[in-house]
């Protein structure tokens, strides 16, 4: 379990996370504190809260959002970055 935890190790690039906060398979604050880790790391990191949204629809309520923040960062825009709010 500990070897396959992330950010054992520095990202190397920006992050997005979106998190559903009536997930109950990955409790909010869980991904949370691997926000904070990262950002205490030095990475630019986007974090999107989804209210109401469980697990299972995570992925199709953020699915917007990620695609618009990654086309972004293929045109060079720099990226958002959520750490210290």
């Amino acid at each position: 379990m500990q070897r396959n935890s992330p950010g054992k190790a520095a990202a190397g690039a920006p992050v997005f996370l979106a998190q559903g906060t009536a997930d109950t398979i990955v409790r909010p604050y869980i991904t949370k504190q691997f926000g904070d880790a990262l950002c205490k790391q030095g990475a630019k990191v986007t974090f999107v809260e989804m209210p109401g949204v469980t697990h299972t629809f995570a992925a199709k309520e953020s699915v917007t959002a990620a695609l618009k923040w990654m086309d972004e960062r293929f045109r060079g825009a720099p990226p958002p970055n959520s750490c210290g709010r």
